[in-house]
């Protein structure tokens, strides 16, 4: 069975539009200002950076599955799926599975870990506007 990538593309690309338009017709229908329609889609970022970090576990769980499937398969029959596949799916898997944490160190690393990050949620940014150093 051969998956048609274009086909999936526009699908994903056509739910992704539909999507993008229903929340966008919801937000719209509760606000009564511009103000209040901030306030619905920044509200929104908490879930929606929920979601990508648990769609990064989800993918890399599945690329590791994927990839002992096809070590597997290069184990039966070496010249038909180079070894360079299934290595290549598991580090992407590896990767993805730990990419909540590494971003995490990776700021404490970059930036010191006395500074604070705004979450999701954006309780930890504030903007000062008396103060003029920057």
């Amino acid at each position: 069975m051969k998956l048609n990538i274009s086909k999936i593309k526009k699908v994903l690309l056509g739910l992704g539009v539909l999507g993008f338009f229903a929340v966008s017709q919801a937000a719209l229908a509760d606000a009564k200002a511009l103000g209040d329609l901030a306030l619905t889609a920044t509200s929104s970022f908490s879930g929606l950076g929920k979601l990508l970090f648990a769609i990064s576990y989800v993918c890399g769980f599945g690329l590791a599955v994927i990839a002992i499937f096809l070590f597997k398969k290069h184990r039966d029959n070496p010249q038909q799926t180079a070894l360079g596949v299934p290595v290549g799916m598991l580090v992407i898997g590896v990767g993805l599975i730990f990419l909540p944490t590494l971003l995490g160190s990776a700021g404490m690393t970059l930036f010191g870990a006395d500074r604070q990050a705004s979450d999701f949620t954006g309780s930890g940014y504030e903007i000062n506007l008396s103060d003029t150093s920057s």
